[in-house]
């Protein structure tokens, strides 16, 4: 992102077991914000992230654009807050739909499904969202 944006604000959300010297000082040479919790992995990877980013930017509500992106296998061309779009939100989406049963949609039809639980037990996520795009959020 640093190659292509100087001035915009990341912050990574990182657990507190791959706290290391090497991490903190990679990204205090790219001008990155970091935050430490004790998380669980397997819910940081589906829900819970979508949680602390939700507190993050209820805190700090001062942000033109937003871009919310994992690390793992992130890689920018360009600087993407130079998209132009009519809406609030731009989003990506992936190649699968939701009711597809291939990795992309049976891994983001598990993080929904557990989202909704928190909210209401009723709803039938591949019911409601059947032949949906997925959002890479991540």
């Amino acid at each position: 992102m640093r190659k292509f944006n100087k001035d915009c604000c990341i912050v990574v959300i990182c657990h507190i077991d791959n706290k290391n010297v090497i991490l903190e000082n990679y990204l205090n040479e790219n001008n990155t914000n970091i935050i430490y919790g004790n998380f669980d992995h397997n819910k940081l990877i589906t829900t819970e992230r979508f949680y602390l980013i939700e507190k993050f930017l209820t805190k700090y509500q001062n942000f033109k654009k937003i871009l919310v992106s994992d690390m793992n296998d992130a890689m920018f061309q360009a600087d993407p807050f130079i998209i132009n779009f009519e809406n609030k939100i731009y989003c990506s989406c992936e190649a699968s739909n939701i009711s597809d049963n291939d990795f992309c949609g049976n891994i983001n039809r598990r993080w929904i499904t557990e989202y909704y639980k928190k909210y209401d037990n009723k709803i039938n996520v591949l019911e409601k969202y059947n032949n949906k795009k997925i959002l890479c959020a991540g």
